[in-house]
């Protein structure tokens, strides 16, 4: 059998694409990636984090760590960002949780 270069190349590309997420390879979760339902519906993410996620729009608000170390209270080491849905909050390595439905606005 003769060694052909493009076959290999092809097959690396296919390898490369299934490993990494190309468009049509299929890595996305068929459900969201939220593991345990906690209080007040939060919704934890599992591990490992979604590397691609679908385009659907249902909202969630995600509670993202802000980094910030306090010695205090109040301290807010956590701040609501809007996601276009529960994948794409689980994709954020610094969010701890989503709810259902839009972050509330600051009344």
């Amino acid at each position: 059998m003769r060694f052909d270069r493009r076959r290999f190349a092809l097959a690396l590309v296919l390898c490369a694409c299934l490993g990494l997420g190309c468009p049509g390879a299929r890595n996305a979760p068929e459900s969201p990636p939220g593991e345990s339902e906690g209080e007040n519906g939060a919704v934890s993410c599992t591990s490992p984090r979604p590397r691609s996620c679908p385009g659907t729009h249902a909202p969630v608000c995600g509670q993202r760590d802000t980094g910030i170390r306090c010695v205090t209270t109040p301290c807010d080491s956590s701040e609501p960002r809007d996601y276009r849905n529960a994948c794409h909050a689980c994709r954020d390595v610094k969010v701890l949780y989503y709810v259902e439905g839009p972050c509330e606005a600051p009344g």
